[in-house]
This record gives C-alpha cells, structure tokens and sequence, in this order.
C-alpha cells in the first residue's frame, strides 16, 4: 500500500428520482462526478450487489465524468 498525495476523492452531484417511480415503471439515472481527481470508475449496486448490462439494464459512459443507468 503506497499512499498518493494530492488526490482528491470524488463528490458526485445529487440523483433524483420521479416522485411518480412505481415498481414495474422505467426510469433512468445520471450519476455525474462534480468534483475529485480521475480517474473515476462507475459501478451501479441494487440492493449491494453490482448490476450488469442486460436487455432490460442498460448501462452508458458518457464521458470520464458521467455514467447513466
């Protein structure tokens, strides 16, 4: 373990949802890092575990800051 100086952590900016959202209803998420040192790496957890791209999940790296589910 070497411990790196001068990076800063990321803060990512809030995510809202459709006050509307009911089970069985599609949505999407933006998750965009504000602020922090790259690089970054996304991961999208449910319920702690990690979800993968599939026919009904569809996950997108918009830019080194921005990821969407």
């Amino acid at each position: 373990f070497l411990p790196i100086f001068g990076l800063r952590i990321p803060i990512v900016g809030p995510m809202h949802f459709s006050s509307q959202l009911q089970i069985g209803m599609r949505t999407n998420l933006m998750c965009t890092v504000i602020d922090g040192d790259s690089p970054f790496e996304f991961l999208w957890l449910k319920d702690g575990r990690q979800l993968n791209p599939k026919d009904s999940i569809k996950i997108e790296k918009l830019n080194d800051f921005t990821s969407i589910l």
